[in-house]
Order: structure tokens, then C-alpha cells, then sequence
């Protein structure tokens, strides 16, 4: 809420705030259910907040107290959602990004010392009656007699040409509080016959297995988003 955010601000003008958290987190006088687990479930809302996301990752005896957490309290599922999400955002999220673009960056250099005989095969999503992912090969200025490109459309088992088959097209992930608004999208969606789609309209909880099972995946971003603490 609006609200909310103004708190937020105002704790994170004090020169004492993220640090007056951070003890009401992990300090062994304060009951861990009662005191530690609300204020770190506020610090990982603040998080989105860069001068925030620095002050927690230099704090390394909070660190270490979240990872203690972590594996003190395996049987309190809400706790691990929120210590886990903070040693994400510390430890692992800038690891993971700079991983991204180094494929990124290995992908555009190979992609520069093609030879100009060799053929690029460009995969895109046309939207039409069955909304599908097509194959389209640029030849060189030498025409080859190659077969036709391959395929794939949504939702048929056996023609994707580029991975293993999915159970589904893409799987919906949203803010439980705009779930009416992100349901209507999801009939829409699946009024079109075209899609297959996995969405969870009552826990928001998603297993590993059930993303292993996906092509993509489809997040409705707002901002109350932003502020849940899992």
C-alpha cells in the first residue's frame, strides 16, 4: 500500500534503520516467530531498494544468522520462503545475472564467426490461429536445395525442434492480490484453444518439477508484487 511505502522510506532515511532491523533479526534476545521472522520479512521487502540490497550484503553476520535460520527451522515453510529469498538476493542473484550475460555475450561472438556460407536458422513467435513457433532458415546468397525448415506448434508432443517435448506451452506466476484481473487473462488465454497453460489459482505455489515442465514462463508483474515478503 501507499502507506507502506512511506514507511519504507522513512525507515530507510534513518541512519539506524536497516542496521535497527537487522538486530530486531537476528539478535538471540528477540523470539525468533514473534520478532526475527516479521523484521525479515520487512528487510526482504526493502530489498528492491539498492543502498538496502548493499547494507545487507556487507552485514555477514546477518548473512550467517539467515543461513542459521535456514537450517534450524526446516519444518517453518513461510521462514525458509523468506531467509531463502534474502541469501538469493545477496548472495546468488548477481552471480546469476552476470552468467546470463556472459552466454549472452559467448552466443553474439559465434553467432559474428559464422561463415558466410552457413545457414541461420531464427526462431520466432507468429501470432495466427494456432500460435506458433516457426522456424524460418536465411540462406546465404548461394541457394541450397535443403528440406523445409522445421515446425512447432504449441502444444503438439513430438515437433519441437529445439528441446525436449513440454507438458506446457508456459506457466502463468502472479501477485495473489491481483488475482482477478490476472484470471481474466488466463481464460482469455485459454478460450484461444492455442495454449497450453499451467497456473496454480489458489496457493501460487509452484514445484520444481512443474517449472522443469514449461517452455516459458509468463510473470504478471505489479506492484504489490514488489512488496510480498515470498
Amino acid at each position: 500500500s501507499v502507506q507502506n511505502d512511506r514507511v519504507k522510506k522513512r525507515v530507510l532515511l534513518l541512519n539506524d534503520g536497516i542496521p535497527m532491523l537487522n538486530r530486531r533479526a537476528s539478535d538471540s534476545k528477540f523470539d525468533v516467530i514473534t520478532i526475527q521472522h516479521p523484521a525479515i520479512c520487512y528487510i526482504y521487502t526493502m530489498l528492491v531498494d539498492r543502498g538496502a540490497l548493499r547494507l545487507i550484503k556487507d552485514n555477514h553476520s546477518f548473512i550467517e544468522h539467515v543461513k542459521l535460520l535456514i537450517s534450524t527451522y526446516s519444518d517453518d515453510l513461510a521462514l525458509q520462503q523468506t531467509a531463502n529469498r534474502i541469501i538469493w538476493k545477496a548472495e546468488k542473484e548477481t552471480q546469476c545475472i552476470a552468467k546470463a550475460e556472459e552466454r549472452i555475450a559467448l552466443k553474439h561472438i559465434q553467432t559474428k564467426r559464422l561463415e558466410p556460407q552457413q545457414n541461420i536458422e531464427l526462431f520466432i513467435w507468429k501470432p495466427d490461429d494456432k500460435f506458433s513457433r516457426k522456424a524460418i532458415q536465411e540462406e546465404s546468397q548461394q541457394q541450397s536445395s535443403s528440406s523445409p525448415p522445421p515446425v512447432y506448434v504449441a502444444g503438439q508432443e513430438g515437433q519441437n525442434p529445439t528441446g525436449p517435448v513440454k507438458k506446457y506451452d508456459f506457466m502463468i506466476s502472479y501477485c495473489h492480490i491481483n488475482k482477478d484481473l490476472c484470471h481474466k487473462i488466463y481464460y482469455q488465454l485459454k478460450e484461444t484453444n492455442a495454449y497450453s497453460i499451467w497456473i496454480d489459482k489458489e496457493l501460487a505455489e509452484v514445484s520444481a518439477t512443474e517449472i522443469t515442465d514449461v517452455h516459458m514462463l509468463l510473470v504478471l508483474l505489479s506492484h504489490p508484487l514488489a512488496g510480498l515478503p515470498y
